[in-house]
C-alpha cells in the first residue's frame, strides 16, 4: 500500500549491496528509504481524506482482486483507488459484522437508513484510525529517522537469527490468542461490557498483525510462520467481527429476557392479558433461538481454534527444525 511501483525499483538497486553497505557502515540504503517511506506516508494522509470525504456506494459492485492486493500502484491514482478499494472492504466487513440480528426484516426504508447511517460512522472510524496510525509514525517521539533505523536493524538481525523471527511472529498470533481468552472470560461471568471491550480489543490486534506481517518478509525465503500466522489472525478477526457478536447478542437477550419474565412472574395469573402472555413467549422464543445460535458459534469457534493452533504448532515445528540446528 505504501510504496509504489517506482519507488521499489529505486529500493531494488540495492539488493544486492546492503551486506557491503552494513560491513563499509554506510547508510545509502537506509536513508532512501526512510526519505520514501516519510512522503510515502505524507501523501496517503492527504490521499485518505480525499477517498473517505463522500460516502462509499455500498450498493455498487466491485472487485478487489488478488492482483491489485499484491502490486504496487503504478502512480497516484492507481494509490487512492486502491486505498479506496481496501478503505471500502474494512468498511464493508465491520458493517456486516454488526449488522443487527433483525436487518433483514426490516422496512426498505429503515434498511437503508440503518446503512446509510452506518456507512457514514466506520468511513469515519476507518479513515481517523488510519490516520493516527500515519501520524504516530510521523511524528515518533525518538524522530523518524531513529524509528526506522531502529526497524531496519531489527529486520537485518531476523534475517541471521531464527530465535528473533519467530519470536516476533510468535508475539502477533500470541496477543490474539491471548485476548480471545479475555473474551471468553468476560462471557463466562456473563459481563456484556467486558465481552465488547475484549472483542474490540482481538480486532484491533488482529488488524495490527496483519499490519506487521505484511511489513516482514520471509525468514531465509521462508514464509510458512508468515501464511500460518496469518490465517491464525484471520480466524481471530472472523471470531471477532462475527462469532462472538453471535454470543454478545445471546447475553443482551438473555439479559432482557430475565426482566421480562421477572416483570411477568410478578402479575398473579388472573391479572396477566394476552399482550402479557404474547409478550413473554416472544422474548423466550427470542432468547432460545439466539441461545441456539450462540451455541453453533461457540462449537464452530473450537473447532477452528484447534485446527489454527495444531497448525501453528506443525508449521512452527517444522521452522525450527529446518533453521535451528541441533547439537
Amino acid at each position: 500500500m505504501y510504496f509504489t511501483k517506482d519507488d521499489i525499483t529505486k529500493l531494488a538497486a540495492y539488493a544486492t549491496v546492503i551486506d557491503d553497505e552494513i560491513k563499509q557502515k554506510n547508510t545509502d540504503f537506509l536513508n532512501l528509504l526512510t526519505a520514501i517511506y516519510q512522503q510515502r506516508l505524507k501523501q496517503l494522509d492527504s490521499l485518505s481524506a480525499i477517498v473517505c470525504a463522500k460516502p462509499f456506494n455500498v450498493s455498487l459492485a466491485e472487485k478487489y482482486t488478488v492482483a491489485e492486493d499484491t502490486s504496487y500502484p503504478a502512480n497516484t491514482t492507481a494509490a487512492q483507488q486502491k486505498l479506496y478499494k481496501i478503505f471500502k472492504l474494512d468498511m464493508l466487513e465491520d458493517m456486516a459484522g454488526n449488522m443487527p440480528a433483525n436487518y433483514k426484516t426490516l422496512t426498505p426504508v429503515l434498511q437503508k437508513k440503518y446503512t446509510d447511517s452506518a456507512e457514514a460512522l466506520y468511513r469515519k472510524k476507518k479513515v481517523l484510525t488510519f490516520k493516527r496510525k500515519i501520524t504516530n509514525v510521523l511524528q515518533n517521539p525518538y524522530s523518524m529517522v531513529q524509528y526506522m533505523g531502529n526497524i531496519y536493524c531489527e529486520t537485518i538481525a531476523m534475517c541471521f537469527d531464527p530465535h528473533t523471527y519467530r519470536n516476533k511472529v510468535y508475539l502477533l498470533f500470541f496477543k490474539c490468542a491471548r485476548q480471545e481468552s479475555q473474551v471468553m472470560d468476560a462471557i463466562s461471568k456473563k459481563n456484556i461490557t467486558k465481552t465488547e471491550q475484549a472483542r474490540s480489543a482481538l480486532l484491533k490486534y488482529a488488524d495490527d498483525g496483519f499490519a506487521v506481517l505484511d511489513s516482514l518478509g520471509g525468514f531465509d525465503n521462508d514464509v510458512t510462520m508468515i501464511g500460518t500466522c496469518k490465517q491464525a489472525l484471520t480466524f481471530f478477526k472472523k471470531e471477532g467481527k462475527t462469532e462472538l457478536t453471535k454470543i454478545s447478542d445471546f447475553l443482551l437477550k438473555q439479559e432482557n429476557f430475565a426482566k421480562i419474565e421477572a416483570s411477568y412472574n410478578a402479575k398473579p395469573k388472573n391479572s396477566r392479558t394476552k399482550e402479557d402472555d404474547d409478550g413473554y413467549k416472544t422474548a423466550l422464543a427470542d432468547v432460545n433461538k439466539a441461545y441456539e445460535t450462540a451455541m453453533q458459534s461457540v462449537k464452530g469457534i473450537v473447532t477452528d481454534r484447534n485446527k489454527v493452533v495444531n497448525n501453528w504448532n506443525n508449521v512452527e515445528q517444522k521452522f525450527i527444525d529446518a533453521h535451528m540446528p541441533y547439537y
